[in-house]
């Protein structure tokens, strides 16, 4: 926890260097994850 950013940063380099790799997907769920937003979730 708290190292997100850093991750984030790790999987950004790689996907500078092989943009067909892993990282590229691996960066593309994160990216999902920090975005997901459920409204109803917030109100139970």
């Amino acid at each position: 926890m708290g190292r997100k950013g850093d991750a984030i940063s790790a999987y950004e380099a790689s996907v500078a260097l092989d943009s067909t790799g892993c990282a590229s997907i691996a960066l593309d769920q994160a990216r999902s994850v920090m975005n997901f937003f459920h409204h109803d979730l917030l109100n139970p």
